[in-house]
């Protein structure tokens, strides 16, 4: 899926600055960390991240999603 789809006008253009230099410049927060790097993300950055937020990693930069933010894929399975 392109996490950068769900960014406004504003957050696409730092995207697309910040994709010439960083891998996967758009990550999930999982387990309350970075999807990226895995820096332990402070309580009120989670909270600002579940309000439709979006905030910048401060250790990697990268731009951080909250999963529910991201819509379902469908998979198949056998």
């Amino acid at each position: 899926a392109n996490l950068a789809a769900l960014f406004d006008d504003h957050w696409q253009a730092i995207y697309q600055r910040m994709k010439a230099h960083i891998n996967n410049p758009v990550v999930i927060v999982q387990k309350d960390a970075c999807g990226g790097c895995f820096y332990p993300l402070q309580v009120q950055m989670l909270i600002k991240l579940r309000h439709s937020e979006v905030l910048s990693c401060g250790l990697c930069s990268r731009l951080l999603i909250h999963a529910p933010l991201v819509p379902l894929i469908p998979t198949t399975s056998q």
